[in-house]
């Protein structure tokens, strides 16, 4: 049986063979608060010799902070303008990047809601999520009592979720 860093390097390798045939492979890792997560990815990250952006911590966005919407004066509207840390293409250049999405079981349905939509079309407001983003989602368990939410069975099922029981 693998490691947890072994495991994750597997699916990362296994998500990056996904994204190159066009497919969309999504993993999450729950624990308990401090039990290492986020410094795994950057860990893992620097092993593969992949770039990751800074982790996006769900449970303190709003739906708006997903996308939100901005005046354009000139055009008198308002225009799409998406969160500065989620990696669009114009950011990410042409080799595969991670971006750890913190917290998630922390986040109201609104902000899944409005996150879920813009992960399964890759799009937020008119920007694109890169093609060669690897996203993975980190969160606590219920079972850890760290004020975690309940995922909808939505979220849940488009996820492989692994379990980290040790500190990094």
């Amino acid at each position: 049986m693998l490691n947890i860093k072994e495991q994750m390097k597997s699916d990362i390798q296994a998500a990056i063979a996904a994204r190159t045939k066009g497919g969309n492979l999504i993993f999450g890792y729950l624990g308990m608060p401090g039990v290492g997560k986020t410094q795994m990815v950057a860990q893992v990250a620097e092993e593969l010799g992949l770039r990751h952006f800074g982790a996006l911590l769900l449970s303190s966005c709003s739906p708006m902070d997903i996308v939100g919407k901005v005046p354009n004066v000139e055009e008198e509207v308002l225009a799409s303008y998406p969160n500065s840390d989620i990696p669009l293409d114009i950011f990410v250049g042409d080799e595969f990047v991670l971006w750890p999405v913190d917290e998630c079981t922390n986040a109201t349905s609104d902000t899944w809601k409005a996150f879920q939509q813009g992960m399964l079309s890759r799009q937020f407001g008119k920007h694109h999520l890169g093609k060669n983003v690897i996203v993975l989602l980190m969160g606590n368990r219920q079972s850890d009592k760290a004020g975690s939410g309940v995922l909808s069975t939505a979220v849940y099922n488009r996820v492989t979720w692994r379990n980290i029981e040790w500190t990094a």
